[in-house]
């Protein structure tokens, strides 16, 4: 991790600590490494240890399994017995989940019949409303070069149906594109946020959002979902 992408990181915690109220939970759609080094991870993990409120990870394309699992060993929903970093986030008025969207040496991303089955279980038979959070956008992108992120379609459609299928979702974050992006996945509503390092993202911001860092902000209520609010930290 570079000194100024050390710093914007550190511009977020910082911004996010002072919030009044705190958030109920942080999540992180991957890609805390660039190059998945150990120094990196530590390095990493040195500031997001620093926020007040409790985060939670899913995997990236440039983070790899067995070291997020080997850095975090504290984060004990990160599963050791399990081949996937799945896992359900129980205890607030939402229920989340994250969903592992790597393929091991690629930067597109895969979701397998087995992290697919994974999915089912954990939505099947659970009325409560959820959010899921994942890597890659199961979407297409309007973005010349990054118009779709999964290497089979299949993979993609199959995540989506399943989704919609229980009518308990009600809102998909992803990471991955590096810009700020909305759109719906048959009647879900879903995003993209912008890359923390400002070296990094892409699109069209205002000009007090530009040379800073940036985070977004979720806000649940039960009639309406969630509202979202980009923040320059």
């Amino acid at each position: 991790m570079g000194s100024c992408r050390r710093k914007w990181l550190e511009q977020c915690v910082t911004s996010i600590n002072a919030l009044d109220p705190q958030p109920d939970l942080i999540l992180h759609t991957g890609d805390l490494t660039h190059q998945a080094r150990d120094d990196e991870f530590k390095e990493g993990l040195d500031v997001i240890n620093k926020l007040n409120a409790p985060i939670f990870l899913a995997p990236g394309n440039r983070d790899e399994r067995k070291k997020i699992r080997k850095f975090f060993p504290e984060y004990h929903y990160l599963d050791r017995n399990s081949r996937f970093v799945q896992y359900a986030i129980e205890g607030y008025e939402v229920r989340f989940i994250a969903l592992d969207t790597v393929a091991v040496g690629d930067k597109k991303g895969q979701f397998c019949s087995n992290r697919l089955s994974n999915l089912r279980q954990a939505l099947e038979g659970n009325d409560r409303p959820t959010a899921v959070f994942m890597h890659h956008p199961p979407f297409d992108l309007p973005v010349p070069g990054l118009d779709f992120q999964y290497n089979d379609r299949t993979d993609a459609d199959r995540m989506i149906e399943t989704l919609n299928r229980f009518g308990n979702v009600i809102r998909v974050f992803c990471g991955h594109a590096h810009r700020i992006f909305f759109d719906m996945v048959g009647t879900i509503p879903v995003s993209t946020l912008s890359s923390v390092a400002i070296d990094l993202r892409f699109g069209e911001y205002p000009l007090e959002q530009k040379e800073t860092p940036l985070y977004q902000i979720h806000r649940y209520a039960r009639k309406i979902g969630f509202t979202t609010e980009t923040r320059a930290a």
